[in-house]
């Protein structure tokens, strides 16, 4: 995690390569979205590879999503701030105001109409998309929050911290319906399966852990990454996880076995992976963001 560097070494990193914090495919599967510490966000169509540059934010873009219909985005920034724009033509709709310190991780609720938000201000916040009302602020993490999702069925929000724990809540009221302890570092991303019934988490302490949602209860560790976890991410399916790390690789991980499936190997420090809608392929980004093919981890195209 690049904030947690010296200060003198991380600008001179991030002068020498301005690359992409976070990767969404549309839900069609033909675009993919990247946050950057240029201060923008970035819609390839991957076929022709035509950019749309989202610009508005003044610090770097961490998080960056498209809505479940594809029509708008959601970005997170280091400005404090949410912003919502036209997927269609990179302007912005509104700003969400309210977060206090650096916002890591947006994401929009399954119908859309609400984006939670987290923030290096121990906090998560829910929103009302169409207006950018808060609804509510989550209270309860003790350190930076860093990663959050919605439930399939949008009635509970996870959470990852460096306090080292993942917690779940409920949408509709806040209350913190339980938490999952078990790391022994920062927790950098946390996912649902697509059925709801399991969480996945990434960690600094370079394990992957699986949950199950119901009882909190820990059902296995993914082990075999030499270095920090940065994201994790569920196959639609729900038959696979694949996890980046600074170690330089993908892995990709059987969820009902926890056997290692298939390893990736990038040429630098994986920040992010995403599988496509139809499950075939992995995104990736480090200094290159880069399309695999999951079946052969074959490399099949590379956009920067």
């Amino acid at each position: 995690m690049f904030k947690r560097i010296l200060s003198f070494t991380f600008f001179v990193f991030i002068t020498t390569s301005l690359f992409a914090q976070f990767l969404a495919f549309s839900p069609d599967g033909r675009r993919l979205l990247m946050g950057s510490y240029d201060e923008t966000a970035t819609i390839i169509v991957i076929a022709t590879e035509r950019e749309l540059d989202l610009i508005g934010h003044s610090s770097y873009v961490n998080s960056a999503v498209f809505s479940p219909d594809g029509r708008q985005v959601a970005t997170g920034s280091a400005d404090t701030t949410i912003k919502l724009w036209d997927a269609s033509n990179g302007r912005v709709i509104r700003t969400f105001t309210g977060h206090e310190d650096w916002v890591n991780s947006v994401m929009f609720s399954p119908d859309g109409r609400q984006i939670v938000s987290a923030s290096d201000d121990e906090t998560i916040k829910l929103w009302d998309t169409a207006n950018g009302r808060l609804i509510r602020t989550f209270l309860g993490h003790n350190d930076y929050v860093n990663s959050v999702a919605f439930s399939p069925d949008g009635r509970q929000i996870a959470s990852a911290s460096d306090d080292r724990t993942i917690k779940l809540w409920d949408t509709a009221n806040g209350r913190l319906i339980r938490t999952f302890i078990g790391h022994t570092d920062y927790v950098l991303s946390v996912a649902f399966s697509p059925d709801g019934k399991q969480i996945a988490s990434a960690s600094e302490d370079m394990t992957v852990k699986l949950w199950d949602t119901a009882s909190g209860r820990l059902v296995r560790t993914f082990t075999g990454h030499e270095d920090c976890v940065n994201s994790v991410v569920f196959s639609p399916d729900g038959k696979q996880i694949a996890s980046a790390s600074d170690d330089e690789t993908v892995k990709i991980w059987d969820v009902s076995t926890g056997r290692l499936i298939r390893t990736i190997e990038a040429t630098d420090a994986v920040d992010a992976a995403v599988y496509s809608p139809d499950g075939r392929q992995i995104a990736t980004e480090s200094i290159d963001v880069l399309i695999w093919d999951v079946s052969t981890g074959r490399l099949i195209k590379e956009l920067f």
